[in-house]
Order: C-alpha cells, then sequence, then structure tokens
C-alpha cells in the first residue's frame, strides 16, 4: 500500500508540474520580461530586438522636447548605437504594473549611463515616469505612450 500511495503521489506531483509549466503567463510577467528583454536589447546595441517592444503608434514625451513617433525614436537609437566612442547602460526599476483587458501600464525608473571612452567618469540621467502598453492585433504586448520626467537625485549618489 505504502508503494502505491508514493506511486500515486508522485504522479500527481509530476501533473502538478506540467500544469504550472503549461499555464499561460499573467499580462504583468508577459510586460515585465519584454522590459528586461528591452534593456538588455538596449545594452547589446541590437536595434531590431529594441524595435519589438514598440507599437506603431509610439509616441514618448519628456519635458521641454518635442513628442517622438515611432520613426523619429527608432533613429534616435540607431545613431546612439552607430557611435563606437560611447558606451551606454540602460537599467529600469519597474515601481507598478498593472494590466486590464488589452491596456497595461507601467511606473518605473529608468538610469541612463552613458560615459564617453575618452573619460573615466560616467554621467548618469535618472529618469521617472508611465509607460501605456497595449495588446496588439496578434496577442502581443507592445508599448504604445511613455512620458518620463528627471528624477532628482543628490550628486554625491548614482
Amino acid at each position: 500500500m505504502k508503494v502505491r500511495f508514493g506511486a500515486a503521489l508522485l504522479v500527481l506531483l509530476a501533473i502538478n508540474m506540467y500544469a504550472q509549466e503549461t499555464l499561460p503567463q499573467s499580462d504583468v510577467v508577459i510586460i515585465k520580461n519584454k522590459l528586461k528583454n528591452w534593456t538588455d536589447s538596449f545594452n547589446n546595441r541590437d536595434l531590431k530586438n529594441v524595435r519589438s517592444v514598440f507599437a506603431e503608434d509610439y509616441l514618448a514625451s519628456y519635458p521641454n522636447q518635442p513628442d517622438q513617433d515611432l520613426n523619429l525614436t527608432m533613429a534616435s537609437y540607431k545613431r546612439l548605437f552607430q557611435n563606437t566612442f560611447l558606451e551606454m547602460k540602460l537599467s529600469l526599476q519597474v515601481l507598478e504594473i498593472e494590466a486590464n483587458g488589452d491596456l497595461a501600464y507601467v511606473r518605473l525608473n529608468q538610469v541612463s549611463e552613458v560615459k564617453p571612452k575618452s573619460t573615466k567618469q560616467p554621467q548618469y540621467a535618472h529618469d521617472t515616469g508611465i509607460q501605456i502598453w497595449k495588446k496588439q492585433s496578434d496577442g502581443a504586448w507592445k508599448m504604445s505612450r511613455s512620458v518620463m520626467f528627471p528624477l532628482a537625485i543628490p550628486t554625491n549618489k548614482k
């Protein structure tokens, strides 16, 4: 009897593990993974993968700057990635993600580190903002809007 119980328990555990692996990921997890892929792609200067996170109707707003659509954003990234005299690193801190239906928002802090190869000290830009994500007709989540603002950081901290 103990052997049958043990075997049955193993079968149930295996079924449970399989079920957990095959469950669809939540929209929040999907968006978090896309954000990680976006930062990894940016840090690797992979323009094609960076582009894959943005919706065709993408629009970005930053104080005292004209709004940027997808074409302007990609042109900016292309220029940055082609500049071999700059070392760049992007990092994100996701503060909150809420998804409901076909829309989601992400509140985040972003740190951009830029260092010309001829200098020893990098420059940092700290921003905070909100992104709006839309589920596309194929079911994929893509960033549709981004509004970022400079974040005041004491000068003795990164």
